[in-house]
């Protein structure tokens, strides 16, 4: 997957979680909150790591961050007003622009300025929106449940030509394979399935085995 450049506006529990996970997997982040502490936490992981108060920036002021090169920018802000009108500026720039929102009204409103992804934190965690918007091999990671995740993703390619049962997952990774997605049909369960080069495969685990599992695995899956 080719590096990518983000700008993430509030480094919130949302923001910083998003921020940090897409610098580990090897992407440039700009970084801008009012938070003094959040800054100074976060800035080894950021390529620009500005303080400032987003209710007092002009547009100037925030495009001379460096901005307006970005592959796109999240606002990670849970004030609908300033939300809504930071992602308005992005948009007028031709950013584009994934946001979080935290009730149905905003996500209405930030769908409706022509906002690409609206993001609710009560059902998609920074991280695992990360992964979802920036590892091309990857396409979807949803939460089923307190600490447990699926994920949907393309095989690595040391697994193309291999049965299900040969892959020994769970003892290896601590993820198990569901399932099998091809051109023909959705297989369940079939430990002597071998694994295709086009296949998607459905993995579930802890969140904590998933997410390793994936990132031992980037550099191994077809982009």
């Amino acid at each position: 997957m080719a590096k990518k450049s983000i700008a993430v506006f509030g480094l919130g529990r949302f923001g910083s979680a998003f921020a940090k996970t897409a610098a580990e997997l090897g992407h440039e982040v700009i970084g801008i909150d009012k938070d003094e502490t959040a800054i100074k936490e976060l800035s080894p992981y950021l390529v620009v790591a500005a303080q400032a108060d987003l209710y007092k920036m002009t547009k100037n002021d925030i495009l001379s961050l460096g901005v307006r090169n970005v592959d796109f920018a999240v606002v990670a802000i849970s004030e609908l007003d300033l939300s809504a009108l930071l992602s308005l500026e992005l948009l007028e720039e031709g950013i584009r622009v994934v946001a979080r929102a935290n009730s149905e009204l905003q996500a209405r409103l930030l769908r409706k300025l022509g906002v690409e992804k609206v993001i609710m934190p009560a059902a998609e965690s920074g991280v695992r929106a990360a992964y979802q918007l920036l590892e091309g091999h990857i396409y979807d990671v949803m939460g089923i449940y307190t600490d447990l995740v699926m994920s949907e993703l393309k095989p690595p390619n040391s697994w193309v030509g291999k049965k299900l049962s040969e892959l020994k997952t769970p003892t290896k990774y601590g993820i198990l394979i569901i399932g099998v997605k091809n051109k023909e049909d959705f297989i369940l369960g079939n430990s002597d399935y071998v694994v295709r080069d086009s296949d998607i495969l459905l993995i579930a685990g802890k969140t904590q085995d998933v997410y390793s599992f994936l990132r031992q695995q980037r550099q191994a899956f077809k982009a």
